[in-house]
């Protein structure tokens, strides 16, 4: 059963050229508490080279951003319903098609356009998901819930399903990942390799910082799909998403990327892992 109150505001304004090529609507993942912080840095930072935004929260933007709102799903709990809800309405009830659908936290930074040139190696009538994968819950893997990419026929397929309770049941859970991973793998849809041709990640989990833990680092050897790989050897100069960040972080990350693009030359990934850390050179 469809519950909780949704409501729609219409179509955010784009800077993406009306010309490129493939789309891609951004889903955004927020809460209350959040929404003049987290949620107002990404939509002034690389929100605005999607072609569309959609929010999902559990309460009314105080803005006008086009969101969906659920208020009785207010915790983390809730995610595997609450993502239910918004791809069903993304997909069926968005009266605009798109090639590809992103769904992000709040506490990433996605660099778009490598988003885009990743996504034109393949074909958006063809399901996929593309992430980082993780080797555990699922023989194949999942893609990993911070940044995740999904194909038009992907979301085709997944909406389809998910109106299965034998293949695709909703119930409460917060790890939605694992879940869509597990309906698409019912039907044969797997999580994409993205690497980079040298092996190295194009999603990031966690903050770089996180690496100085040697729990984590332990913890990425038993359950990465692929493998564990040395920072920054691991960072590909392609990178589409980073996790974990601060709300400063992304406007520092987004001026390294873009200000400074236009100033000095055009810049990659690279740029953000050199050092300690990624924002070590400004302390």
């Amino acid at each position: 059963m469809w519950t909780g109150l949704v409501v729609f505001v219409g179509i955010m304004a784009t800077s993406v050229d009306a010309m490129k090529t493939p789309s891609i609507l951004c889903i955004i993942h927020t809460s209350k508490g959040s929404h003049k912080t987290r949620l107002a840095v990404i939509l002034d930072t690389w929100a605005k080279k999607c072609d569309d935004v959609l929010v999902f929260t559990d309460a009314p933007l105080e803005y006008d951003v086009p969101h969906v709102y659920f208020p009785m799903m207010n915790t983390r709990d809730h995610s595997w319903e609450k993502i239910r809800r918004v791809f069903r309405f993304a997909f069926e009830d968005m009266e605009k098609k798109y090639d590809w659908y992103l769904r992000a936290d709040d506490d990433a930074y996605v660099l778009v356009d490598n988003a885009r040139t990743l996504v034109k190696e393949h074909d958006p009538e063809k399901p996929a998901v593309l992430g980082y994968r993780w080797g555990f819950f699922e023989p194949r893997g999942y893609v990993d819930g911070g940044v995740y990419i999904v194909s038009r026929a992907g979301m085709k397929v997944f909406n389809d399903i998910m109106k299965n309770d034998t293949i695709c049941p909703d119930f409460h859970r917060a790890e939605e990942d694992q879940e869509i991973s597990r309906c698409l793998a019912k039907v044969g849809v797997y999580p994409v390799d993205t690497r980079d041709k040298l092996g190295r990640e194009r999603f990031h989990h966690f903050h770089i910082d996180e690496f100085k833990s040697k729990y984590l680092v332990e913890f990425i050897k038993q359950n990465s799909f692929y493998g564990y790989k040395k920072f920054p050897e691991a960072i590909s100069d392609t990178t589409v998403s980073f996790h974990h960040l601060t709300p400063y972080e992304m406007k520092v990350m987004d001026y390294l990327l873009n200000q400074l693009e236009r100033k000095r030359g055009k810049l990659d990934a690279s740029v953000l892992t050199s050092g300690r850390s990624i924002f070590s050179f400004l302390s």
